[in-house]
């Protein structure tokens, strides 16, 4: 009976023997598994699920398993040749017709088949061969016999006709009824039961094709009948085909069973008639009838061999005429069935998992004796194919001992391996212990010849090459990119950084040019180097193998492999990021890359490749605008006529606001700033600290984004042409805009020279020359920051990159070329005359001031632009005050590129000036000191977070405190500016005045009623007294007292305090120092009269002297209220 079922466990579970049929086989637990790779299987053997594909298969499991020490595996089993074609090609569903599962499989399990039908499978063998012929099986050839199919006979009824009249049945001569009788041995169709055959009309006589083929071989057209347009075969009783030789009694006919639907029918048809043997064709209606009905009845029979089915009858194949291929080609079936070589199979990677086992396949010769020997055992009581095998072994060691190789002779991708030492030898004079193992990584299969024939050593691959598989012919060369220097290795090494190898099978790698590197490991050429980072290749050739690696400076970024020609053309093969570029804030000529300029701005030199300005800029440093275009901080802009005329009417702005200002500063001077000096104090302090901003902007330290941007708004107070677009009239070429701001200040005192004689000549109003001497004063001090910024532009030269040096305000111009020297004679002419000559006509003024104030008026009044704005003991205080403008400037000069050595003089020049008016109080609106105390402060603070900073978080504390600064600078400076309109308010309602401007906290009235008691009481005095309590008395309130006397008796208060104990300028008042209705006494003495008397006139006369002190004290400098109140004090 047929399991299905059966067969599909098989194929779920696979059939592993765990039975030993050898005493001293391999035992189970030592077996060899296939490696392939790092993948390890035992050996797949395919069953055919026929009875000798069984047979076979035990038979070489055992002897692969027990004698050559592999683990087997069975796989299957299948009903049909093609399965274990596809099997062993690795497809997933090898027994499914409809699809084998085979989708470009690279791995295959199933390694062995026996007893395959080649030649009857031919397409689907070539199908597999032509589709996967990577995969496809191999036939190792025919495995000792052959498959046949024919007429058999039993061997009792060929001895018997054999015996009694010499008939040889087992010879198709032996049936023809001319000469002989064959059918008496053997039953007729009258003696079988019908109900185990099939109906005529359910079989192969009903093949129209075929039956036409009978009829057109034979001729025998009795032996069919035409049924329309087919032709099937004449039935006989219903049940049987007779041949002509006994068609006219089927009594003389003799049995011939075939199954199936009458397999071969059409074949044994063409014999009987071509050959006149009485046969009686019936077909099986079962595969058990076809079975037994050869056991019930003497009969022929179709059959095949190697089969089981009938050994127990030991039947005799009839023999008939040798093949005749040309005869069956077309359809003529008389001669002889052609018979089929029983092939053997393995997978293609046989050969290199286990060599030894292909060997053993293709020795494997088994005669159909042996087979049929095998199958008939296996027919016994509890017998299995394994117990049948085993013991056929047994009986026959002398056939299959041959089939096995010789342990030491190893075949490709082995070698001999000694299991003892653990080693692959090379000899196998001593056999003991030695056998064949697949070499492994780092060696290769070598062929060897001795006494013993032909064999197989693995030996380590050598230097410059390496093996990573195992079971290899040879070792395969080091890759470019690669080397080896040990032996028996399984990969080659990576060159590494700063080498390269450019040959195969190398065992060292080449070093790269001096300076140069490579980007990683494993480069195949010197292509491959390239200059170090931070390096530049300036040798600008075509030589691949020649470099001259130079530091890259200063403004350029170089990563690996940068090169002249890749800066240039700012490409690289490597891709964007190993393109060498000029950093923003730097410039290149594209002539000459390397010589890098630094601009002053980023936003004018973007960087990148060389020559490369922003906004339209250009020349070098990218230093000016084309000519009939204007420069700004956003690059370039066209002159229109609108920017003329600004220009024109600024101009004419300015000649008015000149000619307004005489009459706007020459105002007498008094002790105590009126309204409208304070208004005027806070915009001279205003200029002088916007002026100071402005310059420390362009210095060099790194200042917070915020205070950058403060500063550069700024600049336009220190005459920075370009933000009022002059180049729109002077041109875009330094010289030209440079000479204009020089000529400025100049313009500006000529101008006044001008209207002063022209008043002279044509006014009626003539002005005064101390006045317009005064005015001209003013806008120099004023402007006396910008006028030495502008002098030492020339001379301002900070160094590039390239070794270069150019003014920092016209980076275009190069120190010591081309306008460089013009420019240097302006400024120098600017810098003696109007800024070191005005100074130096300041110090003699000051110097002089104390003795002219009181001798003429009009010297006083030309140089009040120097002292009005300050307290009589502080006449000289202006003289710092341009000294601070103009000291940052110079710190400039002097440390044009050094940002440290700037902080250092600005903090110097701060810290002197600040302490110096924190000691002195200069300015006579004390909201002025304590505002210019505050930014003097700030100033400070701000130079201070100039310092480099060192991490990220300081950097960012550093830029929010400069922000802070700055805006309380501005706070400081809004505070001034809201005073001058307060102050010009209060200077309508007469001598009202606002405590705030005054920050007076001492009440005039007190203070000379304070001062005229102790006057009183200090004349009672003995002067040897007074000194020996002024003795003992605070330094700070000793100082105070000398400045009181010195400012009672400079102001006409009296004079009988003694002589000038305190430098000090007098001031000119437009009223009289003393009270018209006060009584000035005569003589001292009067004074003490008046103190000793009781009466009511002394009393009435230090009253009328208390008012006068009272108003003289309101009307002059508050700092007196002050000193006097701490005198009495």
């Amino acid at each position: 009976m047929n399991y299905p079922f059966l067969r599909v466990l098989c194929m779920i579970f696979p059939l592993v023997g765990s039975e030993s049929c050898f005493d001293d086989g391999v035992p189970e637990e030592e077996r060899k598994l296939l490696v392939n790779g790092k993948e390890k299987y035992p050996l797949g053997f395919w069953v055919n699920d026929w009875s000798a594909g069984h047979a076979t298969v035990q038979m070489m499991r055992i002897l692969v398993e027990e004698k050559m020490g592999f683990k087997v595996e069975e796989k299957g089993p299948g009903p049909s040749t093609p399965d274990a074609f596809y099997a062993i090609a690795g497809c997933k569903t090898p027994t499914n017709p409809n699809d084998r599962g085979c989708r470009e499989q690279t791995t295959t399990y199933v390694h062995l088949s026996m007893e395959g039908w080649t030649a009857g499978y031919s397409g689907a063998w070539n199908e597999l061969q032509s589709n996967f012929p990577s995969m496809a099986p191999r036939n190792v050839g025919n495995s000792g016999y052959f498959g046949a199919a024919s007429i058999y006979i039993g061997v009792d009824v060929q001895e018997r006709a054999y015996e009694q009249e010499g008939l040889s049945l087992d010879f198709y001569r032996d049936y023809n009824v001319s000469w002989k009788a064959p059918a008496k041995y053997f039953a007729s169709p009258n003696d079988v039961d019908t109900t185990r055959l099939r109906a005529c009309n359910d079989t192969n006589l009903v093949d129209s094709a075929q039956m036409q083929l009978y009829a057109t071989i034979t001729g025998d057209t009795d032996g069919i009948v035409n049924q329309g347009d087919e032709v099937h075969g004449k039935c006989c009783a219903g049940y049987f085909w007779c041949s002509p030789a006994c068609r006219h009694n089927s009594s003389q006919c003799l049995l011939y069973f075939t199954g199936g639907l009458g397999w071969s029918m059409s074949e044994q048809m063409q014999k009987a008639t071509i050959f006149n043997m009485p046969l009686a064709v019936a077909v099986a209606a079962s595969w058990n009838e076809f079975v037994s009905l050869p056991m019930d009845y003497t009969s022929t029979f179709y059959w095949w061999q190697p089969d089981p089915t009938f050994l127990r009858k030991q039947p005799k194949k009839i023999i008939f005429p040798p093949h005749d291929p040309l005869g069956w080609a077309r359809g003529d079936r008389r001669s002889s069935v052609e018979t089929f070589s029983i092939d053997k199979y393995t997978s293609q990677d046989l050969n290199s998992l286990a060599p030894e086992v292909e060997e053993f396949m293709k020795a494997v010769s088994i005669s159909i004796t042996d087979v049929d020997e095998v199958m008939l055992d296996q027919l016994r009581p509890n017998s299995t194919y394994f117990d049948a095998a085993c013991r056929w072994l047994k009986r026959n060691e002398e056939r299959w001992q041959s089939w096995l190789p010789d342990p030491t002779k190893c075949f490709a991708h082995f070698g001999m391996y000694n299991t003892n030492s653990g080693q692959f030898v090379e000899s196998r004079i001593d056999p003991t212990y030695v056998e064949c193992q697949p070499c492994p990584s780092g060696f290769f299969s070598l062929p060897i010849s001795d006494d013993k024939g032909h064999t197989y050593i693995c030996r380590a691959c050598p230097a410059g090459s390496a093996q990573a598989e195992g079971a290899s012919l040879s070792c395969d060369p080091c890759a470019q990119g690669e080397y080896q220097d040990e032996f028996g290795q399984a990969a080659c090494k990576k060159c590494v950084v700063a080498t390269y190898q450019d040959e195969t099978g190398q065992s060292r790698c080449k070093e790269c040019p001096a300076g140069t590197k490579t980007l990683g490991f494993g480069s195949l050429s010197v292509q491959a180097c390239g200059c170090k980072e931070n390096t530049i290749d300036t040798s600008g050739n075509n030589d691949i193998e020649t470099f001259d690696c130079v530091p890259c400076g200063q403004g350029l970024t170089c990563p690996f492999s940068a090169s002249i020609s890749t800066l240039q053309s700012g490409e690289s093969a490597l891709g964007d990021e190993y393109v060498p570029k000029v950093l923003p804030g730097y410039v290149a000529e594209p002539d000459d890359p390397l010589a890098l300029y630094e601009c002053q701005t980023a936003h004018q030199c973007p960087g990148g490749t060389p020559g490369t300005c922003a906004g339209g800029l250009e020349g070098k440093v990218c230093g000016r605008c084309p000519a009939g275009q204007a420069k700004t901080d956003e690059g370039c802009l066209e002159c229109d006529a609108g920017t003329i005329v600004g220009l024109v009417v600024a101009a004419v702005v300015i000649c008015c606001t000149l000619l307004v200002s005489y009459y706007l500063v020459n105002f007498d001077a008094k002790v105590k700033a009126s309204a409208v000096d304070t208004g005027a104090m806070s915009l001279v302090l205003i200029a002088h600290v916007v002026q100071t901003i402005a310059i420390m902007g362009m210095m060099s330290p790194r200042w917070s984004p915020g205070v950058k941007s403060a500063t550069s708004t700024m600049q336009v107070f220190v005459l920075d042409v370009d933000r009022f677009n002059v180049n729109c009239i002077a041109g875009s070429e330094p010289l030209s805009s440079y000479t204009l701001e020089v000529l400025m200040f100049p313009s500006f005192a000529i101008f006044l020279l001008v209207a002063w004689g022209l008043s002279k000549v044509l006014g009626t109003r003539r002005w005064e020359f101390s006045k317009t001497f005064n005015t001209i004063g003013v806008f120099l001090q004023t402007g006396f920051g910008t006028m030495g910024a502008v002098a030492m532009k020339p001379l301002t030269c900070y160094l590039h990159p390239n070794g270069l040096r150019s003014l920092l305000k016209y980076p275009s111009v190069i120190c010591g070329e081309g306008d460089h020297s013009a420019m240097l004679v302006l400024g120098v002419v600017l810098l003696s005359i109007f800024v070191i000559g005005f100074y130096a006509l300041c110090m003699l003024a000051a110097w002089k001031l104390p003795y002219w104030s009181t001798q003429s008026h009009h010297r006083v009044r030309a140089f009040k632009f120097l002292t009005g704005k300050f307290c009589p003991n502080s006449w000289w205080f202006g003289l710092l005050l341009l000294a601070r403008s103009c000291g940052f400037s110079m710190a400039l000069v002097i440390a044009t590129d050094s940002a440290s050595e700037q902080t250092a003089i600005a903090t110097i020049i701060l810290l002197i000036y600040f302490g110096t008016q924190v000691r002195m109080r200069p300015w006579k609106a004390p909201v002025v000191n304590v505002v210019d105390m505050l930014v003097s402060t700030s100033l400070l603070l701000l130079i201070g977070s100039a310092i480099k900073k060192d991490n990220l978080l300081e950097s960012q504390f550093v830029d929010g405190f400069s922000s802070v600064i700055l805006w309380f600078i501005g706070a400081c400076l809004g505070c001034l500016l809201l005073v001058i309109p307060i102050s010009l308010a209060f200077s309508h309602v007469g001598h009202v005045r606002g405590r705030f401007i005054d920050l007076s906290l001492q009440n005039p009235t007190k203070v000379s009623a304070a001062l005229l008691e102790c006057a009183k009481q200090l004349a009672l005095l003995e002067q040897s007294n007074l000194e020996l309590m002024l003795k003992h008395i605070h330094p700070y309130d000793l100082e105070a007292l000398a400045l009181a006397i010195t400012a009672l008796e400079a102001e006409e208060i009296t004079n009988s305090c003694g002589s000038q104990l305190v430098p000090r300028v007098k001031t000119t008042s437009t009223r009289s120092m003393t009270s018209k209705n006060a009584k000035k006494p005569e003589k001292p003495s009067e004074l003490e009269e008046a103190a000793e008397a009781d009466g009511e006139g002394a009393i009435a006369e230090m009253q009328s002297i208390s008012n006068d002190v009272e108003s003289i004290v309101t009307d002059n400098d508050p700092e007196l209220e002050e000193v006097v109140k701490v005198y009495l004090d």
